[in-house]
């Protein structure tokens, strides 16, 4: 839905909001320099010669050592145990941190071995069987074997229930029964030799290894896991008692909590000629406006990382307009749901099985316009979010998701969606003059308390009145989310791409197996057809099963599915090595990463050659 067809219903939203410069404009606190001049060269006419003369070998692709890059983002914690979900802080540790397995960081695609040398699937595809690499040692000295790998795995899919990182582990959800006091013979993570250790599964998964391979599947030091195992309470790893020691191509050299994080190179890394630079430098910055103002000063190098939905375009033009070619602007595919999630236990959209919920889950399901919070949350830049992810054409191509109730994406089609769901609202007894309240729970700031701010006004026509609840002073969602208190909350999260199953725990599976469904839907016909296709190989035989569960959740509408952004990652083009990411979640390390010197910045040619021809900017 374009911005123009849009226009009418925009315009009376945004006045009725009165947030159109919140939800479409950025700012910056400090007025942006001059665009740096370089002093131009005169090349002289060559002379005419009887041979061409050689082409000069390009060698701006050619990694340069030293430097350091300087970052923005929130420094809050350097464990990954702490700070489960915000993708800035896992990416920070990913420079300390090393996974077993990743997603590559020149392709973003394919899976590859990091600690681990090797895996192979053994006892009828219900074991991996992990080689690691001998030449592993960690920032204090200590070289690490399996005892020490496996305890890390070990404590990711043994955490306790309500333990923030084990609710967006999909590591859990397939494992067979751990032992309680660590890997043990013939549980879920067995040592079977100096280099090598076995993690087993409840059945034949094909997922279990893209799990495994997401950005947040960090290895933490097993000596320090132990240490705070033992004295009996659970708290994060320490930076600041040199409790931060992995095996990543940098070390933590310096952390100042809510201030800033200084990486340095690590000369033992395991990856020979790894990494390029010397150093990385975060400081903390919340505000986007300090962040732009950051780039626009010559602080910052840009956003090779960060959040999944900032910045805007809107936020970045001032920059491209500054440096033009000098800064470039890839864009990734964000993954993961972004859904408003519905309680099932409380009214007005529970219990689950009552009729009239039903009919209000329904209503609102099809009144949301999801092409207006694209327009106004994300610029045009969001693509919707479904049940299931569309790029998997073997369940429903993303046409046929569009065909589905509440996601017309015409505005004809649209319009006909919302007049059907004010009829349903009607019939049930509401009127402008006889309101049906109910309460929408938001986080503090981001795309989350905009869309429900845009939501909330919207859903004024559709007579509901939606009071919005911040949990005070900054506080976490979470814990109202897992408590249940709520009738709406908006909630952002997934796994990857590589399979839907990393998706289908997270929000449908039953709350008490460690997933994310707060609402606490529960629906028997679903979970046996959920768990017939996990044993099932051909994707065509797969995708006519998922497609019942589609159906189901149709009807029983569990979740509202709502947009993603196609977030930039602009950065400065001397920033080099850097693949942009294909899936905005995966690897972030900076080990590959290096610095044009600035006597030799890269020409746009040489520059696209590290980005994606997204077309976000056309310079005049």
């Amino acid at each position: 839905m374009s911005y123009g067809k849009n226009l009418r219903r925009l315009v009376g939203v945004v006045l009725a909001m009165g947030l159109l410069w919140t939800l479409a404009c950025g700012s910056s606190e400090e007025a942006a320099p001059a665009a740096p001049t370089a002093t131009p060269t005169t090349a002289a006419a060559p002379a005419a010669a009887a041979t061409p003369t050689p082409k000069p070998k390009d060698t701006s692709k050619d990694p340069v050592y030293g430097g350091t890059i300087r970052l923005t983002d929130r420094v809050r914690s350097m464990d990954i145990g702490t700070v489960a979900g915000n993708p800035g802080e896992y990416n920070q540790m990913q420079q300390y941190m090393s996974q077993l397995i990743r997603v590559s960081l020149a392709d973003r695609v394919t899976i590859e071995g990091d600690l681990a040398e090797s895996w192979t699937v053994e006892e009828g595809g219900t074991a991996y069987k992990f080689k690691l690499r001998d030449n592993l040692m960690d920032h204090s000295g200590k070289r690490w074997t399996a005892d020490d790998v496996a305890y890390a795995v070990w404590k990711i899919i043994a955490r306790p229930l309500k333990d923030p990182l084990r609710r967006i582990m999909c590591w859990s959800q397939g494992a067979a029964e751990s032992d309680p006091n660590g890997p043990a013979a013939g549980t879920a993570v067995e040592v079977t030799g100096e280099l090598e250790f076995v993690v087993r599964t409840k059945s034949p998964i094909s997922w279990y290894p893209a799990c495994m391979a997401q950005h947040f599947s960090l290895i933490g030091n097993g000596d320090v896991m132990k240490k705070i195992v033992a004295e009996g309470e659970f708290r994060e790893a320490s930076p600041e008692d040199g409790e931060t020691i992995g095996t990543g191509p940098f070390y933590v050299k310096e952390y100042i909590r809510g201030n800033k994080v200084t990486f340095e190179k690590f000369d033992s890394f395991f990856r020979d000629g790894h990494p390029y630079l010397d150093r990385v430098e975060i400081t903390n910055v919340k505000e986007l406006a300090s962040k732009v103002a950051a780039v626009a000063a010559g602080r910052s190098e840009g956003w090779i990382y960060g959040p999944c939905c900032e910045p805007n375009l809107s936020d970045i033009a001032p920059l491209k307009k500054q440096y033009k070619e000098e800064f470039v602007v890839p864009q990734s595919f964000a993954f993961g749901t972004a859904s408003f999630i519905v309680n099932m236990q409380r009214a007005p959209f529970g219990p689950q099985d009552d009729p009239t919920a039903r009919k209000i889950r329904k209503a609102v399901q099809l009144y949301i316009d999801r092409g207006l919070e694209n327009e106004l949350i994300y610029e045009g830049l969001g693509f919707q979010i479904f049940f299931y992810y569309c790029g998997f054409d073997w369940i429903m191509t993303c046409d046929e998701w569009k065909d589905r109730p509440g996601h017309a994406e015409d505005l004809d089609k649209k319009d006909a969606e919302r007049a059907e769901a004010k009829a349903i609202m009607e019939e049930l007894g509401y009127s402008a003059s006889n309101m049906l309240e109910l309460e929408l729970l938001s986080a503090e700031a981001g795309s989350g308390r905009r869309t429900s701010e845009l939501l909330q006004q919207d859903l004024k026509g559709m007579h509901i009145a939606a009071k919005l609840r911040i949990p005070p002073g900054g506080e976490s969602v979470y814990d109202d989310q897992f408590a249940g208190r709520f009738d709406l909350v908006y909630d952002v999260s997934g796994y990857g791409l590589f399979d839907p199953v990393i998706f289908d725990q997270n929000k449908y599976m039953p709350l008490e197996s460690g997933s994310e469904n707060y609402g606490r839907w529960e629906n028997a016909e679903w979970m046996k057809l959920y768990e017939s296709q996990l044993a099932i190989s051909d994707l065509k035989e797969r995708g006519a099963v998922y497609k019942k569960m589609v159906d189901i959740l149709f009807e029983d509408l569990p979740i509202l599915p709502m947009n993603r952004m196609r977030p930039p990652h602009p950065y400065m083009a001397y920033v080099r090595g850097w693949a942009p990411k294909k899936l905005h979640a995966s690897s972030a390390s900076l080990e590959a990463v290096w610095l044009t010197p600035n006597d030799k910045k890269p020409w746009p040619e040489q520059a696209k050659t590290d980005i994606y021809d997204t077309g976000l900017f056309k310079l005049k």
